[in-house]
């Protein structure tokens, strides 16, 4: 290892010990939780949706030629932006705004740990993705089933992320301070 090496090494170990640190929140919790005029939102509901249309947005793929307006009403449907009645150069807006708006929902995603040295994360048992997400919202955390769904995804991972923080579990990749980090070399 160089010196420069070194010390670029030494000098971001001191970024991320400061990041824990920071009396502010990590930016990424705020924007999930900002609010802001306008933009398109990806909710528990909207996620099933494109789930259950197998839209390619969630895999962050454009729709295929072969059934693009099928896929982009159903996306459309799922984002509750009413019937579709863009012209073609603002459907490209529109699934560019929907490609962000999943992007943004799922930054919030942590990957922790129980607490205990036996303990690893688990593996995904054939539920999918939302299932989990959507039990924990209700039966952890509390929430009616219509507020859970409302609730936006980038939303419902932080809470049950600060949930499990609560109760002991821990990160296992960058935490949201850490990720600060990374946005602030951008």
């Amino acid at each position: 290892m160089t010196a420069e090496e070194e010390q670029n090494l030494r000098a971001l170990g001191a970024d991320l010990a400061g990041a824990e640190q920071s009396p502010w929140q990590p930016r990424v919790v705020c924007r999930a939780f900002a609010r802001v005029p306008g933009a398109l939102v990806l909710t528990m509901q909207g996620w099933i949706d494109l789930e259950a249309a197998r839209s390619p947005l969630l895999e962050g793929s454009l729709p295929d030629a072969d059934d693009a307006d099928g896929q982009l009403t159903r996306a459309v449907d799922a984002f509750g932006l009413g019937p579709l009645v863009a012209e073609p150069g603002e459907r490209d807006l529109l699934v560019v705004a929907m490609l962000d708006a999943v992007f943004a929902a799922f930054e919030t995603r942590l990957a922790m740990r129980a607490p205990g040295p036996e303990s690893s994360p688990l593996a995904p048992g054939g539920f999918g993705a939302w299932l989990p997400v959507l039990a924990c919202l209700i039966a952890q955390l509390g929430m009616s089933r219509p507020d859970a769904l409302a609730t936006p995804v980038a939303q419902a991972f932080a809470l049950i992320a600060a949930h499990r923080h609560n109760q002991g579990w821990h990160v296992t990749e960058a935490t949201y301070a850490q990720r600060d980090i990374g946005e602030e070399a951008v």
